[in-house]
């Protein structure tokens, strides 16, 4: 075994090595920052503009107006806008994923039903970013 002399540090070196490392990081922190917002745009915006208007009612009725309703017309209401907002394809089959005869209770065909809203007003939020990107795309 030969002795070698200890190498001696080039001082731009290490400044250039240690300059490149931190531009590798900060560039992958815009990335994840980047990848972050497009994320927060598309998880749970269907559930959060859900819950906002949600407050907007309470505010403007109060849950006592709620409970007044006692004749499932809240139920109806809803049901009435989930009809004029569908635009259902003449071979939808009614209840064809078999929800309504596996949950009997109300409550939680309601809870099911919100959440199947939510993810609705997530897919139509995601196609139109899709067809903006597209169409920003198409302009380059």
């Amino acid at each position: 075994m030969t002795d070698t002399p200890p190498k001696e540090t080039d001082p731009d070196m290490d400044r250039r090595r240690f300059l490149a490392v931190v531009e590798e990081r900060d560039a992958a922190r815009d990335a994840l920052a980047a990848l972050t917002k497009e994320r927060d745009k598309l998880v749970s915006s269907g559930v959060e503009e859900i819950n906002a208007e949600r407050i907007k009612q309470l505010a403007k009725w109060g849950p006592e107006h709620d409970d007044g309703h006692t004749d499932h017309e809240l139920i109806c209401e809803a049901a009435d806008l989930l009809d004029a907002a569908r635009d259902c394809n003449r071979n939808f089959i009614r209840d064809q994923w078999g929800l309504v005869q596996k949950h009997k209770d109300t409550r939680k065909r309601l809870i099911i039903a919100g959440a199947l809203v939510a993810a609705e007003i997530d897919r139509m939020d995601r196609a139109a970013l899709a067809a903006t990107e597209g169409e920003q795309g198409g302009a380059r």
